[in-house]
């Protein structure tokens, strides 16, 4: 609950306040502090004439001092909010976000209890299996960087579907087997510790003019999951149903996947003019273009 209050207070302090200038407004000509206040335009040595103010061979002449102000307001944040809440692949993505984090946290938050019941591990055992799902969530990370720019699709996929078979296992033939557990554990770390990077790749591709609107919306959907989650598992594990926590995180995850696939706009391919499908990837496209 508080995670979700502050990731909302974030969000709406971003969205509200203005930037802030770096170095603040300027009042007055530029000082030395060597010589005094500059009493004039700048003097070129060589002749002793004034240069004048700077010039912007794109924009002309300075018409006065630099302000360091950034140009828009709160109008126009407030602007991109609604436009957000219309785009229909950032919503697939946040629901797929929403319905596969609410089921991994419901499991995950008891999943020292759930190792103890399968595996019947504990002390060194139990801490050396969930290190093994730290270190299989890097290999996972690794794994996905490959895929991610090129079939963002298939990489997010291959995560959500990792989440998928490992709860299957662990509600299913993990039971009682200490090998079962750990290899499940496993790749459970790898498929949900590289999902959230990879849904984060794609919500900068599907809102290429929005980015900070779209990430505060995604962060949002990430921490209702994790809220969730966490609320959901707390209510079956005092209801006496801790072993039915699998099946239930694996029921969640299968509709993200579901709506995964069917959300084929949502995980577009990227730009084959170039390395990104927005604005940004023509100005890199132009810039490295040979001079003729």
């Amino acid at each position: 609950v508080l995670g979700l209050a502050a990731a909302l207070t974030a969000v709406a302090l971003r969205r509200v306040l203005p930037d802030l200038p770096a170095t603040g407004s300027s009042t007055g000509p530029a000082t030395d502090p060597a010589t005094g206040p500059s009493t004039g335009p700048a003097t070129d040595p060589a002749t002793g004439s004034s240069t004048g103010p700077a010039t912007d061979p794109a924009t002309g002449p300075s018409t006065g001092p630099a302000t360091g102000a950034a140009p828009g307001g709160v109008r126009d944040r407030l602007a991109g909010v609604p436009a957000a809440l219309r785009s229909g692949p950032l919503l697939a993505v946040c629901a797929v976000t929403v319905v596969v984090v609410t089921g991994h946290f419901a499991a995950y938050t008891y999943i020292t209890a759930l190792v103890r019941r399968d595996a019947g591990l504990s002390g060194l055992g139990l801490s050396a299996v969930l290190f093994g799902y730290g270190a299989a969530g890097i290999g996972g990370i690794v794994l996905a960087a490959r895929f991610i720019d090129r079939r963002p699709r298939l990489a997010n996929g291959a995560c959500v579907s990792g989440v998928v078979v490992a709860l299957a296992a662990l509600a299913t033939v993990a039971h009682g087997s200490t090998a079962g557990t750990v290899a499940s554990v496993a790749l459970w770390g790898a498929g949900f510790t590289a999902l959230p990077v990879c849904l984060q790749a794609v919500v900068l591709r599907v809102a290429p003019r929005s980015t900070d609107t779209a990430s505060a919306l995604y962060v949002v959907a990430f921490q209702i999951g994790i809220g969730g989650g966490a609320l959901a598992g707390s209510l079956l594990v005092n209801a006496g149903l801790l072993a039915i926590l699998p099946a239930f995180g694996l029921v969640l995850a299968l509709a993200g996947l579901l709506v995964l696939l069917a959300a084929r706009r949502a995980f577009p391919p990227p730009d084959p003019a170039g390395p990104s499908p927005g604005p940004a990837g023509s100005q890199i496209r132009r810039a490295n273009r040979p001079a003729s």
